[in-house]
């Protein structure tokens, strides 16, 4: 017995709800990926800026300067977890925006963030000596532009701290 040649096997009709399954799935999972970073990153983007925020996660050429260990600034582009850090200076989570402004204004270490070295735009981030604060150093007052980084405060003095003793040379 043989079909009519007008008449479309069934499993190629549910093939194609399938595939039609299978497309509406991945579009929502796709938006809802989209969602969950814009509401994990909007508040530090909006802090630090779009410009600063896209340097901040994508500029190839990083500085660090450190004057609590009166080091020279150190090209830090390849250093062992900076994507690590450049993450975390991008997720709301890193920050405490309940917190009151720092009392004291000694900004001890910083992060430079450009498209090469000495080249304008550039992002600088400044930090208090216990790194609980950061300020927007491309700003005219950092002070009035600081943050509370006290999540991140355990790893950020971990990672200042191992690039200063990279820097220091083998006995």
């Amino acid at each position: 017995m043989s079909m009519p040649s007008n008449q479309t096997p069934t499993n190629e009709k549910s093939g194609k709800r399938l595939i039609l399954v299978v497309v509406v799935i991945a579009l929502a999972a796709a938006a809802a990926s989209w969602w969950y970073r814009y509401s994990a990153t909007h508040r530090a983007a909006q802090f630090w800026g779009p410009q600063a925020a896209t340097l901040i996660r994508d500029a190839p050429h990083v500085t660090l300067r450190s004057d609590a260990s009166s080091d020279e600034p150190r090209d830090i582009s390849e250093a062992r977890g900076l994507t690590h850090l450049r993450n975390a200076l991008l997720e709301d989570d890193s920050y405490d925006w309940s917190a009151a402004g720092p009392s004291d204004t000694n900004w001890d270490s910083s992060l430079v963030f450009e498209t090469s070295a000495g080249a304008e735009p550039r992002a600088v981030i400044l930090f208090s000596p216990d790194f609980q604060w950061a300020a927007n150093g491309s700003s005219g007052n950092p002070a009035q532009h600081a943050v509370s980084v006290g999540p991140i405060a355990e790893g950020l003095k971990k990672f200042f701290a191992d690039q200063s003793a990279e820097s220091q040379p083998e006995s």
